[in-house]
């Protein structure tokens, strides 16, 4: 155990100092500043920016097979050392990773015991952090289109104009084939009936591809959504489709709740919520909230007021709430930096002046960029008093954001 945790501390602290270069575009979850929301917003505010520029986007998202289970231990260690570990902590991982055994339970009975000539330990916090470092080379063979990675989920995005769509496909198969003999060389295995292809366009009459995506040498049909990092993409970058799907989990969960509302005391309804309902909002964007799950806590009627509850429950509104969630996002973003990837730097500007912290809303052609965190969070800090853009601490920056939404 304690060589465990000496492996996963050194890891990511190289990670961490070396993270412009082994990273790449998208950050690993593994790493506290790197999270599926700020791998997310990089991707969505791509998308949007281009769109915005009249062009349109092929996204692939590729699955792997038992991705963590192929890793092969000679390749890794030599990659590692092309990345900056010295010989002594590349030893560390290898021994980590070697001289396992592995078994099968099932039925009551075990299978023989046989060692594992590959693959990192299942469950373990260092397998995503591990494979990511493996596969940190696969963009390099990429020549039309960039890459996007995200532990073990992988995606390829090509921007074209709208009359060479076709183009588009085939500078993308073009890519896909190198990847293809990427993972033979490093014992990786493309599964094609698990990869989704979206256009995401901006055109009232999105292009028609009449040729296929093909990986693995099979045609990938195109898909009007797809889930990406857990977010529900469709191809004009919406959101509706997540929306409806959030709102199907908490309803869901609601209706569960429910069942023993009149058992529960209010205070266990309250955590109920916090910790079961809430999380499902906080993922990614903020999307629609219709009031009932204050109506689940306080046992409030269907047609009754809820807002003195929310205020009650959540310290202000639930849009003030979500509000009150993106600002403390972009002041991290604009006062601490640090608490964000480079990536998202330059996302959202502010004056050169300490004293002037407006944000500069970025030209944009089509309303497509309103969604955009440039734009709708810049907009939204904006609104705030200078004096509270000022606060020097995040905890009365965001405290003063509720009182400011509330009363709005």
């Amino acid at each position: 155990i304690i060589l465990y945790y000496i492996i996963l501390y050194y890891t990511i602290v190289l990670l961490g100092y070396y993270r412009y270069y082994i990273i790449g575009n998208i950050g690993t979850y593994y790493i506290t500043i790197y999270t599926y929301t700020t791998a997310l917003l990089r991707i969505s505010e791509d998308i949007r920016t281009r769109l915005d520029d009249g062009k349109s986007c092929l996204m692939t998202l590729l699955d792997f097979s038992n991705a963590f289970g192929t890793v092969q231990f000679d390749l890794l260690i030599h990659k590692l050392r092309l990345l900056g570990f010295s010989t002594s902590a590349a030893n560390y991982m290898y021994s980590y990773l070697t001289q396992r055994q592995q078994a099968v339970v099932a039925n009551g009975k075990t299978s023989v015991v046989l060692p594992l000539g590959s693959g990192t330990p299942q469950g373990a916090v260092l397998s995503p952090l591990i494979f990511t470092l493996f596969v940190n080379d696969m963009g390099r063979c990429l020549i039309h289109s960039s890459m996007h990675q995200y532990a073990d989920d992988s995606q390829l995005l090509i921007y074209f104009d709208s009359e060479k769509v076709d183009l588009a496909v085939e500078l993308l198969n073009k890519d896909l084939a190198a990847i293809s003999q990427y993972c033979t060389e490093n014992g990786l295995k493309i599964n094609p009936t698990k990869t989704q292809v979206l256009l995401v366009s901006n055109k009232k009459s999105p292009p028609i591809p009449s040729v296929h995506v093909v990986v693995e040498g099979h045609p990938i049909a195109y898909s009007p959504a797809v889930k990406n990092l857990g977010m529900s993409f469709n191809s004009h970058l919406t959101w509706s489709n997540h929306a409806t799907a959030i709102c199907r989990k908490v309803y869901g969960a609601l209706s569960s709740l429910r069942r023993m509302s009149v058992f529960t005391p209010e205070n266990i309804k309250s955590q109920l919520v916090s910790s079961l309902i809430m999380p499902h909002f906080h993922y990614g964007l903020p999307i629609y909230f219709d009031n009932s799950c204050l109506r689940y806590i306080y046992n409030v009627r269907k047609r009754d007021h809820v807002s003195h509850l929310s205020a009650r429950f959540l310290g202000s509104s639930f849009r003030g709430y979500l509000h009150t969630n993106v600002a403390c996002f972009i002041y991290k973003m604009i006062k601490l930096p640090s608490s964000v990837p480079p990536y998202l730097h330059d996302v959202i500007s502010t004056g050169t002046s300490n004293r002037n912290l407006t944000a500069m809303i970025p030209f944009h052609r089509s309303k497509v960029m309103d969604g955009s965190l440039a734009v709708a969070g810049s907009k939204l800090w904006n609104r705030l008093p200078n004096d509270v853009r000022s606060l020097p601490t995040l905890s009365a920056f965001r405290r003063a954001c509720l009182s400011f939404f509330s009363e709005e």
